[in-house]
């Protein structure tokens, strides 16, 4: 299951160990983490306890953007990305999802056909695919580039996904 196969022997799986992975148990902290993530860096928050901790305080809060009105891309929409979509609902943003394999999208987001196509649409990328053959180092520096000045990608899925030279 996901990348544990590769460290267990061929052997093993064919005599019929089964081997698992968490299933669903891990959605809500993943997806609540992601959420997390994503409002941290609207707010700034970073640079908020930066300038608590040098003294100052800037009575004026920082702010990147809201989530409320965002446009929203997130690719994959398995339970982890479903728990995402569900969770971000009430702010209420604008979401497109990709996932060629999920049989139908949230409710209150819209499909989209590739990941150009999300990218083209959103400000913020959300990643929930699993990294598999097809999808390792799909997140290019053309995918990247798609994305506004000061957009922001939140990855809770696999490192793999992402072109780590392109992103940096």
């Amino acid at each position: 299951s996901g990348s544990m196969h590769h460290h267990v022997p061929p052997e093993l799986l064919d005599a019929g160990l089964v081997l698992t992975n968490w299933g669903d148990l891990p959605a809500d902290g993943v997806a609540e983490g992601s959420l997390a993530l994503l409002l941290t860096l609207l707010k700034d928050v970073p640079a908020t306890i930066a300038d608590v901790a040098a003294g100052g305080w800037n009575s004026t809060p920082r702010r990147r953007g809201f989530l409320t009105g965002a446009r929203v891309g997130v690719y994959g929409c398995g339970v982890i990305g479903r728990r995402f979509c569900e969770l971000i609902a009430p702010f209420p943003p604008e979401v497109a999802v990709f996932d060629p394999y999920a049989p139908a999208v949230p409710p209150g987001t819209r499909p989209v056909g590739s990941l150009a196509e999300l990218f083209d649409h959103a400000d913020i990328v959300v990643l929930h695919a699993g990294l598999t053959d097809e999808t390792r180092g799909a997140i290019t520096a053309d995918l990247l580039a798609r994305l506004p000045d000061g957009g922001i990608l939140i990855n809770t899925a696999r490192g793999g996904l992402v072109d780590q030279r392109a992103l940096f």
